[in-house]
C-alpha cells in the first residue's frame, strides 16, 4: 500500500509499473503510416459501433470525437460545460457540420443542486484504486446525466497519450528525448515537410527550455522528465508528505511513451471510463481504444506522433480531411469542471477537510505525516490556489477511498 499511495501522490497513478514491453518500431514511410491509420480507422469506427441509431457520441467540437462523428448521418450528440468555454460553440459547429441531434448541458445545470460528499463517497465506492483527478467529478456526472438520454455512448478517448497530445505533460519529455539522441530533428522535419493538412505548422520547440532541462539535473530520467499535470505535488512534496520514490528503469523514450500509455493510460482511459459506465449499466464505445488501433500506433515513430511539438501530427494528416477545417486548427480543451465550479464551493470543500483530514486518527496518516498534510490544508484555506486545490483533492479522496474500500 505505500507504494500504491506513493504513486499515487507523484504520477496520479496508483497502479503498479506494469513490465516495459518491446513494441517494433515500424519502418513504414510517412505517407504508408498515414494510408494505413485511415484503413485502420475506417475499420474500428464501424466495427466497434453497431448501432448508431442507438448511440450518443460526445461532441466537444474536438478533433478526435468528430473524426468518429464524421462516419454517421443523422447522428445523437452530447456536450456539456460553461457556456463562456471555447467547447460550447466549437460543439454546436461540428453538430451544425455534422447535422447531429445535439444535445448541450451546461456546467451549471450539470452541477446543480450536487451534493459534493456523498458524490465523493459514491466515487471512491466505485473506484478500484485511489484516484484524485479533479476531472474525475465532472467525469462522474457526465455519465450519471448521459445515462438520461441513452444505454450506449461513444467518444474519441485514447489519443492523447498515445500521440503525445497532452503537449503540457509531454513537451519536457521531447526535449530530454532530443538531448540525449532518441528523438530526431531531422527525421521529424521530414515528416513536416511532408504534411498537408498542417503543412508549414509552427514548431513549437523551444530552444531555451531545451538547453534548461538538458541541463536539469533533477530530471535524470524520462519518469522525472513528465510534467505530472494531474496531482499537483512535486515529487518532493510528496517526499514530504511520506511517500518514497517509485521509479522505473530508464529505457529510451520510445518505449517509454509507449509504457506510459500502457500504465497510465490503462487507468485514464480504462479504469476510470468503464468503471463509471458499468456502475451506471452504461456501455461506453471508444473506438481508439480498439487493440487493432493500439498495436499500430504505438509502433509509429514518435516524431511522427508528435512532431517538433505539433500534437497528434499523423492522425490530423490522415485523418483530418474527414473534418472541417476549423476542427482541425481549434485549440484543445478537456472534459473537466472549471476552476469556478471549485471556487465558488471552497467552503463545502474546506469542510470536508476539515471532517475528514484534521484528526490524526484518520487512515490516512498511517501512512502520511500529519503536519505536512495539515499544512497543505490550511494553505487552501487561507486562499483558493487550482494547484493547491489538486493537492488537498487528492489527500481528500485518499481518505475517502481508504475509509469505503
Amino acid at each position: 500500500m505505500k507504494d500504491c499511495i506513493s504513486r499515487y501522490l507523484m504520477y496520479g497513478c496508483s497502479k503498479k509499473f506494469p513490465d516495459i514491453s518491446k513494441i517494433k518500431e515500424t519502418n513504414m514511410s510517412f505517407l504508408e503510416a498515414k494510408d494505413e491509420l485511415l484503413n485502420i480507422t475506417n475499420q474500428i469506427v464501424i466495427e466497434n459501433i453497431k448501432s448508431p441509431e442507438n448511440t450518443i457520441f460526445q461532441c466537444s467540437g474536438g478533433f478526435d470525437s468528430s473524426v468518429i462523428i464524421s462516419y454517421f448521418e443523422n447522428a445523437s450528440t452530447f456536450c456539456t460545460c460553461k457556456k463562456e468555454m471555447s467547447d460550447y460553440q466549437y460543439s454546436l459547429r461540428a453538430s451544425n457540420h455534422f447535422n447531429t441531434n445535439h444535445i448541450f448541458v451546461s456546467e451549471e445545470e450539470l452541477t446543480k443542486g450536487v451534493d459534493l460528499e456523498s458524490s465523493l463517497i459514491e466515487m471512491n465506492k466505485i473506484h478500484s484504486a485511489p484516484r484524485g483527478y479533479t476531472n474525475d467529478l465532472g467525469l462522474y456526472l457526465f455519465v450519471k446525466r448521459i445515462k438520461e438520454e441513452t444505454d450506449i455512448i461513444s467518444g474519441g478517448e485514447g489519443i492523447e497519450l498515445m500521440y503525445l497530445g497532452y503537449i503540457g505533460m509531454y513537451l519536457p519529455v521531447i526535449y530530454k528525448g532530443i538531448s540525449k539522441g532518441d528523438y530526431d530533428t531531422i527525421k521529424a522535419m521530414e515528416y513536416r515537410n511532408s504534411g498537408k493538412i498542417l503543412k508549414n505548422f509552427k514548431i513549437s520547440i523551444d530552444f531555451r527550455e531545451l538547453m534548461k532541462v538538458s541541463g536539469d539535473k533533477s530530471k535524470t530520467n524520462y519518469l522525472r522528465s513528465v510534467n505530472w499535470w494531474s496531482t499537483g505535488f512535486t515529487f518532493e512534496d510528496a517526499c514530504e508528505l511520506g511517500a518514497r520514490y517509485c521509479e522505473i528503469k530508464d529505457v529510451n523514450m520510445f518505449d517509454f511513451v509507449n509504457f506510459m500509455f500502457n500504465w497510465f493510460g490503462s487507468e485514464f482511459y480504462f479504469d476510470r471510463r468503464l468503471e463509471y459506465a458499468n456502475h451506471f449499466n452504461l456501455e461506453w464505445i471508444s473506438p481508439f481504444l480498439d487493440k487493432r488501433f493500439i498495436d499500430f500506433s504505438l509502433s509509429l515513430p514518435i516524431e511522427m506522433r508528435n512532431c517538433l511539438g505539433q500534437i497528434k501530427y499523423v492522425m490530423y494528416e490522415s485523418l483530418g480531411h474527414l473534418v472541417p477545417d476549423f476542427i482541425v486548427k481549434r485549440p484543445k480543451e478537456g472534459l473537466v469542471l472549471s476552476p469556478i465550479f471549485y471556487e465558488e464551493r471552497k467552503s463545502e470543500i474546506t469542510n470536508l477537510l476539515h471532517k475528514y483530514l484534521k484528526d490524526p486518527k484518520s487512515k490516512i496518516y498511517e501512512f502520511l505525516d500529519f503536519n505536512s498534510a495539515t499544512q497543505i490544508i490550511d494553505q487552501f484555506n487561507n486562499q483558493f490556489d487550482f494547484i493547491l486545490l489538486k493537492k488537498v483533492w487528492m489527500l481528500l479522496n485518499l481518505e475517502l477511498w481508504l475509509e469505503v474500500n
